[in-house]
């Protein structure tokens, strides 16, 4: 099915403070499949309360909204998970072949981040009804402030430049796609480009105690399955967990 077949607009703004705002202010007038991308944000957003900080015009910053999308909200996690893969796939194709993603939705490549994703629902009884994803994937950019380390771009990646536009409706087209896929077949790929799974690493509590722990797997609700050293399954939700430095 053609990307435009889904989404009804994708429209392109000079500069806006976050693009997952400027959809939300407008969010009554928008059709149900609504991309905004922006040239330069400034004020863009992160997981955790982080700022997504991108050099003018080298990056590729955008919000998908999806309406009227009824998924359970015990199964929202298939909202980042299809993001996520298509991510992934893009990057395969613009030949970064070796991305992963960084639970929840983070996308690395050799250890580095080149994409964040941020997902803000709205819930009406069980059901997220309505999505705003938010997207910033380093594209051109080569330096990078020192105070953001583990960093790359597709630039870095592959020694060549990017059409940011390009890029945006290539990923349009694999998001598309994905869209399509059964839940089943989401998640496996999901789970079989998720960073560390299956390998023992070291893990933070919020209260700084560490422990040993390897990804069994991801539940639909988000949260993260560790097996620990003791052979106890732990689940963690967003927040509740975090890789350590040294992982």
């Amino acid at each position: 099915m053609p990307a435009s077949k889904i989404f009804s607009e994708i429209k392109w703004t000079d500069e806006v403070d976050s693009t997952n705002s400027a959809v939300l202010r407008e969010i009554d007038s928008l059709p149900e499949r609504f991309v905004l991308a922006a040239r330069l944000q400034t004020d863009g957003r992160g997981q955790r309360g982080n700022r997504w900080v991108s050099a003018p015009g080298e990056n590729l910053t955008f919000s998908v909204l999806l309406k009227d999308i009824g998924i359970p909200a015990d199964d929202w996690m298939v909202l980042s998970e299809s993001v996520s893969v298509a991510v992934v796939s893009l990057l395969e194709e613009c030949g970064i072949p070796d991305a992963s993603v960084k639970w929840p939705n983070d996308i690395l490549v050799h250890g580095r981040k080149i994409a964040g994703i941020l997902i803000e629902n709205a819930l009406e009884g069980k059901y997220v009804t309505r999505s705003i994803i938010g997207i910033g994937l380093d594209v051109n950019q080569e330096v990078f402030p020192l105070d953001i380390p583990h960093v790359s771009s597709m630039a870095l990646e592959t020694g060549r430049r990017y059409d940011i536009a390009e890029i945006l409706d290539r990923f349009i087209v694999h998001y598309t796609d994905i869209l399509q896929l059964p839940r089943e077949e989401v998640h496996r790929r999901y789970i079989s480009r998720l960073f560390r799974f299956g390998k023992a690493s070291e893990w933070i509590l919020p209260d700084g105690r560490r422990f040993m722990g390897t990804i069994k797997g991801v539940l639909g609700d988000g949260r993260l399955e560790i097996v620990d050293e003791c052979g106890g399954i732990r689940r963690f939700a967003f927040k509740e967990v975090v890789y350590s430095p040294l992982s």
